[in-house]
């Protein structure tokens, strides 16, 4: 009986010890993470200068890194197309935009490097919308390039952090509350980050999806947020599929590509007097308005689009500001020509 009870011990014992080994094990594997999480987590995010030469070859690979021309419909909020554009950026931090709507309304941008001035028809917007974003951190071909261009945006290219960004996750670029705690630095109590926060004040940054290096959101200076869609191919070029424009107090504007080509920028095809001619009117050596909107499929180059513009020393007759900046009037008519006294013509 003796014997019996204690063969059948055996087989229990055995469970238990393996149970034990097992528990062991799994204990052990657990505070192993726990205990290298907080000295390593550093390994599971790249140095911010790999993060950034990694970037400049997503651009590279994706033959993004000259000078493109964007064809664009603007939507706002969740509505049908309200406008066409034609945006062309340059990898030297250089970008242009030109907006039309019906009733022969044109509004235009430039953005050189982060001085974005506009006008509509040809008058200043004082407080223009943020429509024309630093597309050229795509288009940077090193990471000395790129470095450059997140300084002039107030980037921070110095540290960088993990975060999700819709269904992607990212490396963020430039925000010091996602840093990650280096060898060496000291250690800082961080506060936990309330995403639905919209006061925090939130420090310009770049988001990198983790995978594949292509950029996806961006964080201005002026607290604009610009998320980038999905990734595309149009011919050789892949660029995103949309992207969208988020501003506080403003409703969200969505751009969606048409069509992308590599075009000849020179910079006088980015001059501020570009900005401020009537659409009407024929700068003096450019071609006609049939040679400009040409009927055939060529891809006309900017420089032949639109030739050096005179220097513009001051406004030209009929000047004036007007402080109406927001492209979706409350009455619903889009791009609202103001009369003298500030009231839309309807």
């Amino acid at each position: 009986m003796r014997a019996c009870f204690g063969l059948a011990l055996v087989p229990a014992l055995v469970m238990s010890l393996l149970l034990s080994t097992s528990l062991v094990a799994f204990f052990v594997g657990i505070v192993g993470i726990v205990v290298i999480v907080p000295g390593e987590a550093e390994a599971l995010v790249p140095r911010v200068e790999r993060v950034i030469n990694a970037v400049a070859a997503a651009n590279r690979s994706g033959r993004r890194v000259s000078a493109l021309r964007f064809k664009l419909n603007l939507h706002i909020g969740e509505g049908p197309p309200v406008a066409i554009g034609e945006l062309v950026t340059h990898p030297t931090g250089l970008a242009r935009l030109e907006l039309r709507a019906s009733g022969g309304l044109v509004e235009r941008h430039i953005l050189l490097g982060n001085q974005h001035s506009a006008a509509r028809n040809a008058r200043v917007l004082v407080r223009p919308r943020e429509f024309l974003p630093p597309l050229f951190v795509l288009q940077s071909n090193s990471g000395a390039v790129l470095e450059a261009a997140l300084s002039t945006l107030g980037i921070d290219g110095d540290i960088v952090g993990l975060a999700p960004c819709g269904k992607y996750d990212c490396f963020v670029i430039g925000d010091p509350e996602r840093a990650v705690t280096r060898p060496g630095m000291p250690p800082v109590a961080k506060p936990v980050i309330d995403e639905s926060d919209t006061r925090r004040e939130k420090a310009p940054s770049l988001w990198v999806d983790t995978d594949d290096f292509n950029v996806r959101q961006i964080e201005s200076m002026s607290g604009a947020k610009i998320v980038l869609g999905p990734y595309v191919s149009f011919e050789r070029l892949s660029v995103p599929q949309w992207w969208s424009i988020e501003e506080a107090g403003k409703r969200v504007v969505r751009f969606e590509v048409d069509s992308v080509v590599e075009v000849n920028a020179p910079a006088a095809a980015f001059s501020k007097a570009w900005l401020m001619t009537p659409d009407h009117e024929t700068v003096p050596g450019a071609p006609g308005a049939e040679e400009r909107l040409p009927s055939t499929n060529r891809e006309i180059p900017v420089s032949e689009v639109v030739p050096t513009l005179p220097a513009v020393s001051s406004p030209g007759p009929g000047y004036r500001e007007h402080p109406d900046d927001d492209l979706a009037p409350e009455d619903g008519e889009w791009l609202a020509d103001p009369g003298a006294d500030g009231a839309s013509r309807q």
